[in-house]
C-alpha cells in the first residue's frame, strides 16, 4: 500500500461488497482454504435469504471474479497469500485494514444503516 495515503488504500480495498465478503471468509478460515471452497462460501453469503441454488457453474462464476478481479488487488496489498500451486488462500496482513474493517463487518452483520448515514449535516 504505497500510493496516496494508507486510508485511501484501504477505502479502495474495502469499496467492494464482494472482496469485504471475501476477507470475511478468509479472515475466519483457519489456515489455507481452496479458491472453489471460498467461491462456494461467498456465493452462500452473497445469496443469503434469496433463492439461488449452488451449481457448479455459479462457483465457477464467483471463482473467476474473485481469481482476476479481487486476488490480485489483495495479494498486491499483502492482504491475503495466494498458492497458485494449490489454488488455495489464506490471511496473511488483514488486521492491516482495522479498525475499519471490524467497523464495517459489524455495521453489516447488524443489517441497518447507521441512522446519521445520509444526512446532510453541512445544510445552511
Amino acid at each position: 500500500m504505497e500510493s496516496t495515503s494508507w486510508l485511501d488504500d484501504v477505502l479502495s480495498i474495502l469499496a467492494s461488497s464482494r472482496r469485504r465478503t471475501i476477507l470475511a471468509v478468509v479472515d475466519d478460515a483457519e489456515g489455507w482454504m481452496s479458491l472453489s471452497t471460498l467461491a462456494a462460501a461467498v456465493f452462500t453469503h452473497e445469496r443469503s435469504g434469496r433463492a439461488g441454488a449452488l451449481s457448479p457453474f455459479a462457483i465457477r462464476t464467483v471463482e473467476t471474479s474473485i481469481r482476476h478481479t479481487h486476488l490480485p488487488v489483495l495479494v498486491e496489498n499483502g492482504i491475503v497469500e495466494y498458492d497458485r500451486n494449490r489454488s488455495a488462500v489464506r490471511a496473511a496482513d488483514i488486521d492491516r485494514l482495522s479498525p475499519l474493517f471490524g467497523f464495517i463487518r459489524r455495521i453489516e452483520a447488524d443489517g441497518k444503516r447507521p441512522s446519521n448515514v445520509g444526512e446532510n449535516r453541512f445544510r445552511s
